[in-house]
């Protein structure tokens, strides 16, 4: 099994964030952690990289959810230490390059979030879909027709474009115009030719 090693770096500095946010019990960290991996899924398109997005996003879910803790009680401290455990040897696999043993870890990772909340495979669809809007959004900065970008990642039009206006790259995007002098000499010349 391979990694590419951009992802591999970027996943090693993931987890070690994660850990360290996790130790420190600053779990509104750990979901912020999350957009920057579903941005990495999205980037990368990888098996690996959507592994962490998912496993983060959910785990960030999991940790801000008071009732959950509340209600999870002694059996939530203990997930809690479950997933540095398992942290901490996933990253001393990646560190060592063992690719299988990563992998192992990390489903073993995502097992223990699916049995910590019944709602896992709607965090695993939430990361996939958010990762091919981003994706999506960042073509359709290129000039490419949205309707074009959703049909080439099979999303609706719809979706993209509430998205693209939720993250309003247009704003972000310095435009320069003509002068009206500039723009009416280029007015002149396209009707008189």
């Amino acid at each position: 099994m391979k990694m590419n090693e951009r992802v591999r770096d970027e996943i090693i500095f993931i987890l070690k964030n994660v850990l360290k946010n996790l130790e420190r019990k600053k779990f509104y960290e750990i979901l912020r952690l999350s957009d920057y991996t579903i941005h990495s899924a999205s980037v990368f398109q990888d098996r690996f990289s959507n592994m962490i997005a998912v496993a983060v996003y959910s785990l960030g879910y999991i940790l801000q959810n008071e009732k959950m803790r509340r209600k999870s009680g002694e059996e939530f401290d203990k997930f809690v230490n479950n997933i540095e455990q398992m942290l901490s040897i996933a990253i001393e696999q990646l560190e060592k390059n063992d690719i299988v043993g990563f992998d192992v870890k990390m489903k073993q990772i995502l097992r223990e979030i699916a049995r910590m909340d019944f709602r896992f495979g709607e965090h695993i669809e939430f990361v996939i879909k958010k990762a091919k809007l981003e994706k999506a959004s960042k073509i359709a900065e290129h000039g490419i027709s949205a309707g074009r970008v959703a049909d080439l990642l099979g999303i609706s039009e719809w979706e993209l474009v509430d998205y693209i206006g939720e993250r309003k790259f247009h704003d972000n995007v310095l435009t320069i115009t003509k002068s009206i002098e500039e723009r009416m000499k280029s007015g002149k010349k396209l009707f008189s030719e």
